[in-house]
């Protein structure tokens, strides 16, 4: 199915519409908490691949865990968005990563999220 160029542009602005989330500020260099998007970033696009990242160790392994970076995009370029430790709601929290996803309009950025 071809979307055209508008069709696409409104459908982003509509899902971005119905999306409600919060975002939070990074605690400090190291240990960032996961940003939370209020709309759904789309590329009609794939993502380029991604670079090989040189994880570091954890500052406290038990209350830490590793976001991988990804890809950003904002509506004409992907930029890519190193990895960082960000910090466990609590001690048994797994993190989903960040992904891209092949939708029928194109991809789909999905963030990561704990649970």
């Amino acid at each position: 199915m071809k979307v055209g160029r508008v069709q696409f542009l409104f459908l982003a602005f509509l899902i971005g519409t119905l999306s409600a989330c919060s975002s939070s500020q990074p605690d400090d260099e190291t240990l960032m908490e996961p940003q939370i998007y209020p709309y759904l970033r789309l590329s009609p696009s794939p993502p380029p691949p991604s670079p090989l990242e040189v994880k570091p160790e954890a500052i406290s392994p038990m209350q830490q865990v590793w976001r991988g970076g990804y890809w950003a995009y904002d509506g004409q370029t992907f930029s890519w968005v190193e990895g960082s430790y960000i910090l466990k709601p609590n001690p048994t929290a797994a993190w989903t990563s960040d992904r891209w996803e092949r939708r029928a309009f194109g991809w789909a950025f999905v963030p990561g999220y704990w649970q």
